[in-house]
Parts: C-alpha cells; structure tokens; sequence
C-alpha cells in the first residue's frame, strides 16, 4: 500500500516530497495514516467527510460539508467538522474575488442575461449570439456596481473553486471545466442562503410550496 510506503520512508525523506512522487493528497496520507496507526471512533465520519469534499472537486468549506452531512442524516456540530478537516489537510479551495447568474433554461424560455456596460458586453458579436439564443439582454446602470451585484457573486465564486491555481491545456479543455461547473453549481453545489440547498432544488421546492 502507498501509505504504508511512505510512512516507513518518512524518516529518510521529505514528506512533501513523497507525496509528489507517489500521486497521493496530503489529506488522503493523513487520512490512512490516522486509519492505520490506531482505531479512530470517528473514522465513519470522517469518510464521509473525504467523500463529501472529494464529490464538489475539492471547494467546499466546514460550513457546506456540515450541511451536507445534515442532508445526510448526520448529527454533528460545525466545530468539528472543522476539526476534522483541519487534522485531514482539507482546504476549500479559495482566491480573490459580469454575465449572467446561470440556468438551463426550458423550451420557450427567455432567460435574461444581466452583465455590467464593459465593451465586450455592448459588441454587436456578443449582442448577435444573445439574439440567436432568445435571451433579453439587461445591463447594469452606469457607475452603479450593486446593479450587478448578484452576478459579480457569482464570478467571486467561479475564480475561487475552478479558476485559482489550475492552468488548463486548451480552450477546448476550459470550455469543458467552465460547463460542468455550471452544471455543478446550478445542481449540486449547496448554498448556505438557500437553506442548504442547491439553485435547481431550491427552485423545485418554491413551486411545490406556491402549487399547495
């Protein structure tokens, strides 16, 4: 086993390097270490934990994990969720921190696209393409960044979990990333201002509380 490897080579070699060699995260070293030196009462949660972090590529914090674990029938109290990730090496990815909030929109819909007044936003290429695909165009006022608000969120969060410390090989490989992010923030990813859940979810459940 890898981990059992690098454990007995620990003492002859630098740990950061060991881990480069053999393809392993520092935080599944840890996690096997931890399994394999002693019985751990909180390895079930702590698996849980892994898999949580690992499902949502890596960019969910204490807070998110906790509330997926609540989803989960988990009961557990954020301190030591944190804890936990903490004495695992997990880490959300983070960074510093304008189109539109994405949707997959239904047949005969027209979903409105909100950007700020950059130039890009006004050429007559990107107009065309919002034309051809029935989108209503909307911009913010000028000089007024709450007007995009909203979106400039959004943004915030695309550059921390996907943009930050990854170099893509081709435009083809980021317009892959750039799509399954939307899929996975509009259907998986949870938010702490929906009440734990995702965009899509937290839709479904308006209209089946404004049907009743």
């Amino acid at each position: 086993m890898k981990v059992q490897a690098l454990i007995a080579l620990k003492a002859d070699f630098s740990l950061p390097v060991l881990l480069q060699v053999s393809g392993l995260a520092r935080y599944t070293f840890f996690y096997h270490q931890g399994r394999l030196l002693a019985p751990d009462p909180q390895e079930e949660l702590k698996s849980s934990i892994m898999d949580i972090f690992k499902k949502n590529y890596g960019r969910y914090g204490h807070r998110r994990v906790h509330g997926e674990l609540l989803n989960q029938g988990w009961t557990v109290a954020k301190k030591t969720v944190l804890k936990i990730m903490r004495a695992l090496g997990l880490s959300a990815r983070s960074g510093s921190g304008s189109a539109t909030t994405p949707t997959k929109a239904n047949s005969g819909q027209k979903p409105l696209v909100h950007s700020d007044q950059g130039f890009q936003y006004r050429h007559t290429s990107w107009r065309t393409l919002l034309g051809s695909a029935g989108a209503v165009q909307s911009g913010s006022r000028k000089g007024n960044c709450y007007d995009n608000a909203v979106i400039e969120n959004f943004f915030g969060h695309l550059k921390e979990e996907l943009f930050h410390h990854v170099r893509f090989l081709n435009t083809d490989a980021l317009a892959t990333a750039l799509h399954e992010y939307i899929r996975w923030y509009n259907t998986e990813r949870i938010s702490t201002k929906l009440k734990g859940l995702s965009p899509v979810q937290y839709r479904a459940q308006a209209r089946c509380l404004g049907s009743n």
